[in-house]
């Protein structure tokens, strides 16, 4: 039952985040259209059939049951053309005109720069929500791992590539493909668009290092490096009851710093070193205020983690990042995925980086379980992003209304009606291809493999991976030149 309640917790918790970062976009859209004197027809939050429905005044306001977006119509601005990204025919279009306003309206012309306005102040609400998260996050603060706020290296594998070219641990990384770093975050996410890295760091003596590293596919599907370990400090944030740890005296604080006479580096070593001692008698060393404290665990098998553990869970120190960092952090993020997206040799790691809706949820699951400030903090996140795409020049998003305007301005007069629904059309149909796609992957990527659903999943990427191959060697039967490197690596 409490499961239950907890998962149901969870989701309304993600609703009410999703729902306050497309409710501030819409509101900025129906603010300025009311401060530009525009014709308003409908406020809604959420598409497709409405839950709730009410008409107060000239305005419809309403929500709807897919709770992917919303929109506010201004037939002023765009006539019928949000209704038929949401799948509505020509017809119903005229009766819902018929039902919510009178048929056959006639509005005055609205200045171009008005209408840029309007377009672009749902960027602006969105904009406006992720400051205030982050001066909320600046305030009380978010819970933060050793990794995020150094790019130090905690341990190098020693049958790696990185540990053969001279990489150890206690190394500092300070760029990675020439981009400098303050994070092992940033190290990963820049391993995360590439097949190969050059990383610079030095030695704690200021001895320089250059090594270039292979990156692995994750069983998320995205690139990462496996060789090295970011800074883990081993936080005692929960002690489990009756477990073993807790009868040895461990107490939420302590920090772990040496396991049967092995020093430990990072939580990842830890885990792995308990695991090899089920039902083993160890000793731990913790550091206790400033203390040495020793005291022996035996662990045991853990039926949930399928492995041998002691019974405490990783802590965390709370920080408090300016908020100036934060969005520039926020922004430098999706404009490096924009980047790599149009770059052909990195194009195919940054689209696999993505994640659709399947992954928001997903992150705001663990999120919530964990601190409830981190999906605040997250929420800032997305509101950048959201606010950035959304202004990205294509039609069927904001931006795009803004690039016609600006044509109508240059050239004088309205761009050709029959160009812009083409248009709109189009990038309609890719923007619902690409949906399509991350929930695809999405839900193959969280799909157990041994499941049904995870066979029918892995029989179809070997078929595309069959009709991949078949394509690339096809060109060399026909034309033996050397093959040139692929853009979708």
């Amino acid at each position: 039952m409490y499961a239950v309640l907890s998962i149901g917790y969870v989701a309304v918790m993600i609703l009410v985040f999703l729902g306050m970062s497309i409710f501030v976009h819409e509101l900025g859209h129906f603010l300025s259209a009311k401060w530009c004197g525009m014709v308003i027809d409908t406020f809604s939050i959420g598409l497709g059939p409405a839950i709730w429905k009410r008409k107060f005044g000239e305005v419809t306001y309403k929500i709807g049951w897919i709770p992917f977006g919303g929109y506010v119509a201004l037939p002023q601005l765009d006539p019928a053309g949000m209704s038929r990204v949401q799948g509505k025919s020509d017809q119903q279009v005229e009766a819902e005109a018929a039902e919510d306003a009178e048929p056959e309206r006639s509005f005055p012309p609205i200045a171009p720069w008005k209408r840029i306005i309007v377009s672009a102040s749902g960027a602006t609400g969105n904009i406006i929500l992720a400051v205030i998260i982050a001066w909320l996050v600046y305030w009380i603060g978010i819970p933060t791992a050793p990794s995020q706020q150094s790019a130090a290296l905690a341990h190098v594998v020693e049958e790696s590539s990185a540990y053969e070219q001279g990489l150890r641990g206690g190394d500092v990384i300070d760029s990675v493909n020439g981009k400098p770093v303050t994070s092992w975050i940033d190290v990963l996410q820049e391993a995360a668009l590439c097949n190969e890295i050059t990383i610079v760091a030095h030695a704690p003596d200021g001895t320089p290092k250059t090594v270039a590293i292979p990156t692995v596919r994750s069983e998320q599907g995205h690139q990462t490096i496996t060789s090295l370990h970011g800074l883990s400090e081993c936080l005692v944030g929960t002690v489990g009851e009756g477990t073993s740890a807790e009868k040895a005296g461990i107490m939420p604080g302590d920090v772990i710093t040496e396991v049967d006479g092995i020093d430990i580096i990072n939580w990842e070593q830890l885990v792995d070193l308990v695991s090899e001692r089920p039902d083993k008698r160890i000793s731990v060393k913790v550091r206790r205020d400033d203390e040495e404290v020793e005291m022996f665990v035996t662990p045991k098998l853990d039926k949930k983690e399928a492995r041998a553990v002691i019974g405490v869970r990783v802590g965390s120190q709370t920080s408090h990042p300016l908020p100036s960092t934060q969005l520039k952090s926020h922004a430098t993020l999706i404009f490096r995925v924009l980047k790599a997206l149009v770059t052909p040799s990195q194009a195919g790691n940054a689209a696999r980086a993505v994640g659709g809706p399947v992954a928001i949820f997903e992150v705001y699951y663990k999120l919530i379980i964990s601190s409830m400030m981190l999906a605040v903090w997250f929420t800032g996140v997305l509101n950048v992003n959201l606010a950035i795409i959304n202004l990205l020049p294509m039609p069927i998003l904001d931006g795009g209304h803004i690039m016609f305007c600006l044509w109508e301005m240059i050239a004088r007069k309205p761009a050709s009606p029959k160009v812009v629904d083409t248009l709109v059309n189009v990038f309609g149909v890719l923007l619902a291809c690409v949906l399509v796609l991350l929930l695809y992957r999405d839900i193959k990527r969280i799909v157990p493999k041994d499941s049904a659903p995870g066979r029918v999943f892995s029989k179809i990427d070997r078929l595309i991976d069959r009709d991949k191959d078949d394509a690339e060697e096809l060109p060399e039967a026909v034309d033996p030149t050397p093959p040139q490197p692929s853009t979708n690596d």
